[in-house]
């Protein structure tokens, strides 16, 4: 097979870095998100709560590639129809800025929550909404290759260790009005380590959409949308951080029509 030149060289770690960053640059803000799903049950901080059923079991996550800009929702069940409610608030929300829903990709795993049967020979019905109804696009990665959601498994990672790890949770609400603030904190306050810039930054820097409001997904528990969008609203959560109301003169003013 040496002889033959049938063995592919393996690529050294700086010579996939350079690949995936050059990847990256072809990519525009805001338009490649990677959609997995955080299953809460093994983190013993929350163990108790999600036994109990006081907090849902699992974190719907949608992170865009370029920015790191994340969005965040939580069900009871993993099951395509919530896979359809998130990825319809996404749509809806990134809509309200400018962001046309044809121009957005939504990259998952071939979990059943987004790609329905297996033995299914047409598209599931999370495909369809995706492409049919918003006209964008539905990848889905290679079969147990989940290093190509590395940027949203990163942040998973993440929360579990500066938010699920640390905080306490005494209600179903208190819950949702902490994982609000600390979106907040992610999109506009927390730099990344690599490009030393925050995802509100770096939004405002390519793709020029100057309000913060781009950065504020509520939290909200999916399995509650009776209908879905455009019925659906966004339950008030009576906590947020104080500290997270007043950022650099402009997110107090955002968060008024919230309240």
């Amino acid at each position: 097979m040496h002889e033959l030149d049938l063995i592919k060289k393996r690529r050294k770690k700086y010579q996939k870095k350079k690949q995936i960053s050059e990847y990256r640059k072809k990519l525009k803000a805001l338009r490649d998100f990677q959609i997995d799903v955080k299953d809460l049950i093994d983190i013993p901080n929350i163990y108790a709560l999600v036994y109990s059923g006081i907090i849902p079991r699992f974190e719907y996550t949608a992170k865009d590639v370029v920015t790191g800009t994340t969005f965040l929702a939580y069900a009871y069940e993993q099951i395509e129809i919530n896979s359809i409610r998130f990825g319809q608030a996404i749509f809806e929300h990134l809509g309200r800025f400018g962001i046309h829903s044809s121009e957005i990709t939504f990259q998952t795993d071939n979990g059943s929550e987004f790609i329905g049967c297996i033995f299914k020979k047409e598209p599931s019905a999370f495909t369809e909404m995706v492409e049919k109804t918003y006209h964008g696009k539905h990848q889905t990665i290679p079969v147990g290759k989940k290093e190509y959601l590395g940027s949203v498994e990163s942040f998973h990672d993440r929360i579990e260790d500066e938010f699920y790890d640390i905080e306490t949770f005494n209600s179903l609400s208190e819950f949702l009005g902490k994982a609000w603030s600390f979106i907040l904190y992610w999109n506009l306050d927390r730099e990344n380590l690599e490009l030393k810039k925050t995802p509100f930054r770096l939004i405002k820097e390519k793709c020029h959409i100057l309000d913060p409001g781009i950065a504020n997904f509520q939290p909200f528990i999916l399995d509650e949308m009776k209908t879905l969008w455009p019925d659906y609203l966004q339950k008030s959560v009576p906590y947020v951080a104080d500290e997270l109301t007043v950022h650099e003169g402009y997110i107090g003013n955002t968060l008024w029509y919230l309240w």
